[in-house]
């Protein structure tokens, strides 16, 4: 199973090794985002050499959140009920680990999180079980793309009005769906 980047690292590992998978879960994953759901600036910053790397880090941030982060005043009390509060345990992230918001521009710039089509093209092919599980409102990756390249639409699911953060927003229909698919095997 491999969540946004990690999704891609899945699909990487599934196509080098499918003798050693039996199924696969691949939740918002990335690899497949196209320039413009980056926004020119923001593609522009990638392709850039030096210079703006911090505009270029904090460009990548505000377009896998959406925007600015804004963590609701009301998170401890939320946490303390249990619930999880998916703007502030990003917020605990950015703020306590330093390298972060540079591993993330990382994986845009250098890594598999862009130009993967063919990637997802073999894996949409390859036989086996495969379960993708999808944000409605999350444009880094669509239903659309993936059945384009050869996924079964019904293997694609998609979490009303869940973004790209549906593994920390919509935590109990993705483990739902999760535990269905694998349940079934």
């Amino acid at each position: 199973m491999g969540f946004s980047f990690g999704g891609s690292t899945a699909v990487g590992f599934v196509l080098g090794c499918p003798w050693a998978v039996s199924s696969v879960v691949l939740l918002a994953p990335a690899g497949l985002i196209r320039a413009e759901v980056l926004g020119e600036r923001c593609w522009g910053l990638l392709e850039e050499d030096g210079g703006r790397e911090e505009e270029a880090r904090e460009a990548v941030l505000d377009t896998l959140e959406g925007g600015t982060l804004i963590v609701p005043d009301d998170w401890r009390a939320r946490s303390q009920k249990g619930e999880v509060v998916a703007e502030a345990l990003r917020q605990w992230e950015l703020d306590e680990h330093g390298g972060y918001r540079y591993s993330v521009f990382s994986m845009f710039r250098d890594g598999a999180a862009i130009g993967c089509e063919e990637e997802f093209r073999r894996m949409g092919k390859e036989k086996g079980k495969k379960l993708v599980v999808l944000g409605e409102k999350d444009d880094l990756c669509t239903k659309q793309q993936l059945v384009e390249l050869g996924f079964e639409a019904d293997g694609v699911k998609v979490v009303v009005g869940a973004g790209h953060a549906l593994g920390r927003t919509h935590t109990n229909v993705v483990a739902e769906l999760i535990i269905a698919f694998w349940g079934g095997l």
